[in-house]
C-alpha cells in the first residue's frame, strides 16, 4: 500500500513541478495580466476572499465557543 501512495504522489506532484503555467503563453501574457489586474481588482479579490473569512470567523466561534459562552454567562447576570 505504500508503494501506491509513492506512486500516485509522484503522478500528480511531477507534473506540477515540472510544469511551466507563467509562460504557457507569451504572446497573450500582457492581454492577460491586463484584464486581472484592472480597476476592479481589489472588489473581486475581496469577493474571492470573503467564503475564506466567513469560514474562519465560524471556525474561530465553534473552537472557542464554550470561553465565549462563560464570559456572557456573567455579563448576563
Amino acid at each position: 500500500m505504500k508503494r501506491f501512495r509513492k506512486f500516485v504522489a509522484t503522478v500528480f506532484v511531477l507534473p506540477l513541478i515540472f510544469s511551466s503555467a507563467v509562460s504557457a503563453c507569451p504572446l497573450c501574457r500582457a492581454q492577460v495580466e491586463s484584464e486581472i489586474y484592472n480597476r476592479n481588482f481589489l472588489n473581486n479579490f475581496f469577493i474571492m476572499l470573503l467564503p475564506i473569512i466567513i469560514i474562519t470567523a465560524i471556525g474561530f466561534g465553534l473552537y472557542h465557543a464554550d470561553k465565549i459562552s462563560e464570559r456572557l454567562k456573567g455579563r448576563i447576570k
